[in-house]
């Protein structure tokens, strides 16, 4: 689930210019409750009308003001109880830079949301520089590899390798991993041979809103790609 501002005369505008002042003005609490609240909403509207199987989760990001508030758990579980949704329903998407903080509260709330049934994953992955220990140390199920190491695929093999290594490590760790920034058939066809199997990019889709996404899940046109 992603956040666009609707600016009345300059349309719609990407997150990168407006969370990080979010965050500097202290609104990024609100706007990241905003989301999750009407996702949960259309993903439960979804479900009723069996668009979504029951076994298809959504994903959304939570931020690090987020996750060092002790009222985090139990808003997300009321809101996932107003939308009839449980924790199992849900991806919660982390920023690799966030879990560098050696922070007792974000332990604990990652913790207490592992138990309840929600999956986590480590957004950007590969954009820290920093140590992989935090993979043994937080409950972490997933990693997402961030688009700058599809993006330059053809122009730097070395590239390849690195993916390649974040897959088996990941593997090893019995994490899922998703290679995002996936633009073109031929960088398609290059993460798949090096053994990706979730992937995400504008080669599928771009952004949209609740009703025309209600087409592509209804119309599924990514599948004439697969073959």
């Amino acid at each position: 689930s992603l956040v666009r501002w609707i600016h009345p005369n300059k349309g719609s505008i990407r997150p990168d210019r407006f969370i990080p002042l979010s965050e500097e003005l202290g609104f990024v609490i609100d706007i990241d409750r905003i989301v999750f609240e009407q996702t949960c909403q259309q993903f439960r509207r979804w479900r009723s009308r069996s668009l979504t199987s029951p076994y298809q989760k959504f994903n959304v990001n939570l931020s690090c003001s987020q996750l060092e508030r002790s009222d985090l758990v139990p808003f997300l579980l009321s809101t996932l109880d107003v939308a009839d949704l449980s924790p199992h329903d849900v991806v919660l998407e982390i920023t690799e830079s966030y879990l560098l903080a050696d922070s007792g509260l974000v332990m604990k709330n990652l913790n207490e949301m592992n138990k309840l049934g929600f999956r986590i994953f480590v957004d950007d992955f590969g954009t820290g520089y920093s140590s992989l220990s935090y993979l043994a140390k937080y409950p972490i199920h997933g990693l997402k590899i961030d688009r700058s190491f599809v993006k330059d695929l053809d122009e730097r093999p070395e590239n390849k390798e690195l993916i390649r290594s974040i897959i088996a490590m990941a593997e090893a760790l019995n994490l899922t991993v998703v290679t995002e920034g996936v633009e073109t058939k031929e960088q398609l066809h290059l993460v798949v041979e090096l053994g990706c199997r979730y992937i995400q990019g504008f080669l599928f889709t771009r952004p949209m809103n609740a009703k025309q996404a209600e087409g592509f899940l209804v119309n599924q046109p990514y599948r004439e790609l697969l073959h």
